[in-house]
């Protein structure tokens, strides 16, 4: 059902991924990855009232299949801003960020990590407090490419763009195994952010090539929003075959 959804998401065929997505909830029952689905398709038709309610139902949903709540409430928050809501995607943002205030769980078992909500608050603009969060996060606790690309993104968005173009040199000397183009990506995300439309095509390209997966991100990851009406960029990642 992730598969078919993403694929019609990707084609623009939104009315046919909600279909489909209402067929696996038929069959699937209210899953957390089921609602996921569908708030994606909503955000993508712009339904907005059938998308507050179908949050109130993500909400009440157990986490499962490796997902939890604030990771789904994350997703479709990006889709909002994704396809022209932006207003809306900042208020449901907020209230998720309300959400995750008032949970007794630990932030892992509802999805209300530092990186959520330091997501959450990039989705409402708020950058200083989307940075505050990232700094919040124990250095051992994950990745540290990701760690350090966000740091130039979120600079570059707070215009202290020397620090941002030291993380870029810093990315670009990275070398130890396993990186699969995940350096080179944060330097695409970070050229976008400053404006700089063709190095972060290049980049991008060079990412893909050095192991970097298409899929569904790329049309909701914030940091390449400069790129969208950009046609090398639109060529680079229009759906093939």
């Amino acid at each position: 059902w992730g598969l078919r959804t993403e694929l019609y998401h990707l084609l623009g065929k939104h009315e046919r991924e909600l279909e489909v997505t209402r067929e696996g909830r038929a069959q699937l029952g209210a899953s957390l990855a089921i609602l996921g689905f569908e708030g994606r398709a909503l955000a993508a038709l712009g339904r907005i009232d059938e998308l507050r309610g179908l949050t109130d139902e993500i909400v009440a949903t157990a986490a499962g299949q490796g997902l939890t709540v604030g990771d789904v409430l994350l997703t479709v928050a990006r889709e909002l801003r994704a396809h022209g809501h932006a207003p809306e995607a900042a208020e449901l943002a907020q209230r998720d960020l309300q959400w995750c205030a008032g949970q007794l769980v630990s932030g892992a078992a509802s999805g209300c990590t530092h990186r959520v909500k330091a997501s959450l608050f990039a989705v409402c603009e708020r950058w200083a407090d989307a940075a505050a969060q990232w700094d919040s996060v124990p250095a051992d606790s994950g990745d540290a490419v990701e760690r350090l690309g966000m740091r130039g993104v979120l600079a570059t968005r707070l215009g202290e763009a020397d620090s941002a173009r030291g993380i870029t040199r810093e990315l670009a000397r990275l070398s130890q195994p396993g990186l699969n183009g995940e350096h080179t990506l944060w330097r695409a995300r970070i050229a976008a952010v400053m404006g700089e439309k063709d190095s972060a095509v290049t980049l991008l390209r060079q990412a893909f090539g050095e192991g970097v997966p298409y899929g569904l991100w790329l049309h909701s990851d914030m940091s390449l929003e400069s790129l969208r009406d950009y046609k090398p960029y639109q060529a680079l990642v229009r759906p093939k075959g």
